[in-house]
């Protein structure tokens, strides 16, 4: 036999027998694997990925301070509520606090770290090639202006996303601290719609009326007559109404808003519409919610949705895992601060195609989604 060969048959060997390492590895979800991933290139698969949001490897992140301030300018539009200057990272027990942050334009020039959503593009000077730009993607791809124009100019992404660099959720549930008991209020309403957007492309609107046939729902926002304002929103939500529908105007990989996150934090059972059903039960508590995809038609919804309303064993299985979870901030800025410090070189060449609707979304109405 030739040499050649026997190289050949090792060069087999070894690479399915990597191959069988790195599924042992992903059934195994190895903790010490999970938890030293910071960015989304360091997991070594695409499956990995998927497993952790990075959140919790940022936040413990260790670096070396930089000697001067790490000057972030952040668009006046952006999180409006921050504190500005040094107050945020000392207010907020960052690990790393060697951030100064500022929405004067006068800094843009010459800041460190430009955090900016697409829009904030406009009538700005290109950043320089020596600043560090993050660009906030907050929308769903079906929702936000084409990229393309910045392909090339952006270093790093925050996102609902989870391959973002910075993931940045509308919410984030984690088990602990525990609770002895919790208290189920009697609701004499079935379920609530807070509306604004009345027509989208995944049909949402179709789907309620349809469901209304067989079901109570009461639909509030500027779709209707029926004007509500936050306060009201999370009273109805605490006292008067089962469930809510938490159904996105987009369905988008891993696009799931506040609207779902209300819904849990204010005492109402979310039925939801939007990312995957393998994404929710990724982010939420076991029987936390009702995904519309779990049942083979509307009708068969409706009559799951009168059977908890009407039995208590089913509520309180619904609300149980109140007792063992609580909300959590994912302290965007501080994770900011700390990968700043010493951040590793990162352009984003097509942008356009990594965050796509024609990707990342589905185009599913009321039409499709039951044939």
């Amino acid at each position: 036999m030739r040499p050649s060969f026997f190289v050949s048959l090792l060069f087999l060997f070894l690479l399915i027998s990597s191959s069988l390492l790195l599924i042992y590895l992903i059934k195994l979800k190895p903790t010490h694997i999970l938890d030293s991933l910071v960015y989304p290139e360091d997991a070594p698969s695409s499956e990995l990925l998927e497993l952790n949001d990075r959140i919790w490897n940022q936040l413990n992140y260790k670096s070396k301070p930089k000697q001067s301030p790490v000057i972030i300018f952040k668009s006046s539009n952006i999180d409006r509520e921050i504190p500005l200057g040094y107050r945020y990272f000392h207010e907020s027990g960052c690990r790393v606090s060697n951030c100064f942050i500022t929405v004067n334009e006068s800094k843009f020039s010459t800041a460190d770290v430009l955090y900016l959503s697409p829009e904030d593009f406009d009538m700005r000077p290109s950043p320089k090639s020596s600043q560090i730009t993050v660009l906030r993607l907050l929308e769903s791809p079906e929702n936000t202006q084409k990229l393309k124009f910045l392909n090339g100019k952006i270093n790093f992404t925050a996102s609902y996303r989870w391959d973002a660099d910075f993931v940045i959720p509308y919410g984030k549930v984690i088990k602990g601290p525990s609770k002895k008991q919790i208290y189920i209020p009697k609701k004499k309403k079935l379920g609530a719609w807070f509306v604004s957007n009345c027509v989208t492309i995944n049909d949402r609107m179709g789907i309620v009326k349809e469901l209304r046939k067989y079901v109570e729902i009461d639909i509030y926002g500027s779709c209707t007559n029926r004007a509500i304002t936050q306060r009201q929103a999370e009273s109805f939500l605490r006292n008067d109404y089962q469930f809510y529908f938490a159904f996105e105007n987009s369905n988008c990989r891993d696009y799931v808003t506040e609207k779902f996150f209300q819904a849990l934090r204010f005492g109402a059972i979310p039925i939801v519409f939007g990312a995957s059903l393998e994404f929710y039960q990724k982010i939420a508590p076991k029987d936390s919610f009702v995904h519309i995809s779990q049942f083979p038609s509307i009708k068969e919804l409706a009559r799951f949705l009168k059977l908890v309303a009407s039995t208590q064993e089913l509520l309180e299985k619904f609300h149980a895992w109140r007792t063992e979870y609580s909300f959590v901030d994912t302290r965007f800025y501080c994770r900011l601060c700390a990968l700043m410090q010493n951040p590793h070189e990162k352009v984003y060449e097509d942008l356009s195609e990594w965050f796509s609707a024609e990707h990342d979304c589905v185009r599913s109405n009321f039409s499709t989604f039951w044939s």
